[in-house]
């Protein structure tokens, strides 16, 4: 079965860039576009700050309006972003918005490409909400956001574990056999923080098993990327920071596409169950900063 590429609209500046990046994928690949309209449920009017109850044959009325208008508007993005009707299909919904975008996006080899209007330092916006239960990719495009026409790059947060590497493969099949990946990988800075400083008035110096551990984990990593067999050109990079810090001062290259990050659930400890506290966190962090678009992947 064809993949298809799932593409929210709210006739916005950020789902109009999804939808530019869905319609080069989509002449790429020739996957089929799904656009997602959600209208609000109606159910009673305001007048004058009176609440007002409506009647079902109004209700229903005033719902087929809706209806009419979104589709006619829908319609009109056709051939404004040259997209092929007999590769477009239009669902229009109605309820919360997250919920009803993965009620479409049903399956694992969909994929969701999203405008991402909300960037909050505090509370997430729906990018975020999608990228927790989403059961497949999302891309999250912000506002101006436009497809290279050249070759495309990546920066891909990496740690050795199966979702860094279904993530890779998917950001590899994005960027095309001429694109190219950066494969970061961070060592936790935290045991190296005092290399290289003077603590008391004495120079301190490494602990050599922390060394060693280092150079263990680039060993490793290397062996893992040569394990993934990727036919597009990859650069590994072990990172000394943040991973967040990482990611995002990478993101200010002239030449980056975009960055790909997987959503980890981590199990805990305690009661096997798992913690939500640690859900997506460094995927959060990176949608809500990031000025270029992010691909995640929580499976």
């Amino acid at each position: 079965m064809k993949r298809r590429l799932i593409v929210p609209i709210d006739f916005g500046s950020a789902s109009n860039a999804a939808l530019r990046r869905a319609a080069a994928y989509s002449q790429r690949g020739g996957e089929d576009i799904v656009l997602v309209h959600v209208l609000p449920v109606i159910s009673h009017g305001v007048i004058y700050g009176e609440t007002l109850a409506i009647s079902p044959a109004l209700m229903i009325q005033l719902e087929d309006l809706q209806d009419s208008r979104a589709l006619r508007k829908l319609k009109a993005l056709l051939p404004a972003y040259e997209l092929v009707p007999e590769r477009v299909s239009i669902v229009l919904k109605r309820g919360e918005v997250a919920e009803q975008v993965l009620e479409v996006a049903d399956r694992s080899d969909d994929f969701i490409i999203l405008g991402a209007n909300e960037r909050h330092f505090v509370r997430g916006g729906l990018a975020e909400q999608l990228c927790r239960q989403a059961v497949c990719p999302l891309l999250a495009c912000p506002s101006g956001d436009v497809p290279s026409e050249q070759r495309s790059r990546a920066v891909v947060a990496v740690d050795g574990s199966d979702i860094s590497a279904a993530i890779t493969r998917q950001a590899a099949e994005l960027v095309g056999p001429d694109g190219e990946l950066e494969l970061v990988h961070v060592v936790d800075p935290r045991p190296v923080h005092h290399v290289a400083t003077s603590i008391g008035g004495a120079p301190s110096n490494p602990d050599a098993r922390v060394m060693a551990a280092i150079a263990d984990a680039a060993n490793n990593f290397e062996s893992w990327v040569d394990g993934l067999h990727l036919s597009v050109r990859c650069t590994a990079v072990i990172a000394n920071e943040p991973p967040a810090n990482a990611l995002l001062n990478r993101a200010t290259a002239d030449d980056l596409d975009f960055i790909a990050v997987g959503a980890h659930r981590q199990n805990s400890e305690q009661d096997g169950k798992d913690d939500h506290r640690s859900v997506i966190g460094l995927a959060e962090a990176i949608l809500r900063h990031s000025p270029v678009p992010v691909l995640t992947l929580n499976r």
